[in-house]
């Protein structure tokens, strides 16, 4: 979800890791985000909360993964 407007989707991702400890960039993603791996942005120009190297938008973090609040996280299952 959007950091501004919580109506809006704003990437696919995949959840790579709710663990507090878990590192990007030698940093640990503390207790309010979560590591995803930024599939496909549906809105390029949304920025990061947590920059990484070359990235601060979602569209610049495709294929990678990112930290992102877990508050604005949906999470949809498929069920085969």
């Amino acid at each position: 979800m959007s950091l501004k407007n919580h109506n809006r989707d704003v990437a696919l991702a995949t959840v790579v890791s709710c663990d507090p400890k878990f590192k990007l960039d030698g940093a640990e993603i503390r207790n309010e985000f979560w590591a995803v791996h930024v599939d496909m942005a549906l809105v390029q120009t949304e920025n990061l909360v947590w920059s990484r190297k070359n990235c601060n938008t979602l569209g610049n973090a495709e294929k990678t993964k990112i930290a992102w609040p877990s508050t604005k996280t949906a999470l949809l299952w498929s069920i085969d």
